[in-house]
């Protein structure tokens, strides 16, 4: 495929260079390579130089980095990018732009990250069908905060989206039953609680956003996700990603790092919260699970170098009230049994 930079820094007329760069480096300068950049005989497309394509390729390819796995926070990575560009009212959203055969052929030819987990592909067109089924949630969740009378797939119909993108079930790493069940879980959160995507932002980053991010640091610090750039393995890139963000000015923050952003102040929120306001708002399990992934790493910092919330060296914009800390630990859950739930989260019966 030709890159741009194999033009000699020639313009192409009509087409911005920066189209085809802005996808080189993703959330906390995650390393994209050239996987991700247009194949040439699609440049001159209209359809992708509009402002919603940009924001839809920076949102799916950064919700694969954030996520760090955990297929939920995914899905609510997505939503929340939906509910921004409400709130900002710049860029109009246009949910049928995402299953335009275009769209579809551009993003079905994107290839994993240089950065990426090796895994083994046993299936051919594996990697395509993963990224154009999560270009579907996406165009789900943008239906979701503008379609008041939009109904969510049912969990066979997730499920039928793997096949028919030619992902089988249940014999890859996303299509595995502790994956399926993950998805299917953030979807149903969703359909129980119809208006958290055309409510409050923040409450729904609280109540739906943040659980799976820090059930993922204590389910991946029981298995230790493999790191291919010999980084520390408990790292969680998202919270890298949310202090490289903090310290850009607005002005030079992308759409997805000021999610990121507003995710930060979210768990910042949450911390700021007493324990009579995390029992009003449902909130105390997540605060838990915020607790116990602290002591889990701290168990791999030297005493020097121990935290004392998520957010300890991270000097997000704006904040409004002091974080509390709630001792003793001791009356809390046991952080076993909140890595169990971490586990249990994302297991279950086989769906159908």
């Amino acid at each position: 495929m030709s890159t741009p930079e194999a033009l000699d820094g020639k313009e192409i007329p009509g087409v911005p260079h920066d189209d085809f760069t802005y996808l080189r480096k993703g959330p906390g300068d995650y390393d994209y390579g050239d996987q991700l950049l247009l194949p040439e005989h699609l440049w001159h497309e209209k359809v992708f130089q509009s402002d919603f394509w940009k924001v839809t390729a920076e949102v799916l390819a950064g919700s694969f980095f954030s996520a760090g796995g955990m297929q939920d926070e995914q899905f609510c990575d997505q939503v929340a990018a939906g509910m921004q560009l409400v709130e900002e009212g710049e860029i109009t959203i246009d949910p049928d732009m995402l299953h335009d055969p275009l769209v579809v052929e551009a993003v079905g030819s994107w290839k994993l990250p240089p950065s990426h987990t090796i895994a083994p592909l046993k299936v051919d067109g594996l990697v395509s069908g993963i990224y154009l089924f999560w270009l579907a949630a996406q165009e789900d969740a943008m239906r979701l905060v503008t379609d008041p009378d939009f109904q969510l797939p049912g969990n066979r119909e997730l499920n039928q989206r793997f096949r028919d993108r030619g992902v089988p079930l249940y014999r890859t790493s996303s299509t595995k039953p502790v994956e399926l069940h993950a998805i299917h879980a953030s979807y149903d959160a969703l359909r129980n609680d119809p208006a958290a995507a055309s409510g409050s932002m923040d409450d729904f980053l609280l109540k739906h956003a943040l659980a799976p991010h820090l059930q993922g640091i204590l389910y991946w610090g029981t298995y230790n996700r493999p790191r291919r750039d010999g980084g520390d393995r408990h790292e969680a890139l998202w919270l890298t990603a949310i202090s490289m963000a903090s310290e850009k000015s607005a002005e030079d923050r992308t759409f997805y790092e000021r999610l990121l952003v507003r995710k930060g102040r979210a768990l910042q929120h949450l911390l700021s919260m007493t324990r009579p306001e995390l029992a009003e708002h449902d909130l105390v399990e997540v605060r838990e699970t915020h607790d116990a992934a602290v002591d889990l790493l701290n168990e791999s910092r030297p005493e020097d170098e121990q935290i004392d919330t998520l957010l300890d060296g991270i000097d997000l914009p704006g904040q409004d009230r002091p974080m509390i800390y709630l001792p003793p630990r001791a009356l809390l859950e046991p952080i076993q049994n909140l890595q169990s739930r971490a586990k249990t989260a994302h297991s279950g019966p086989n769906p159908p």
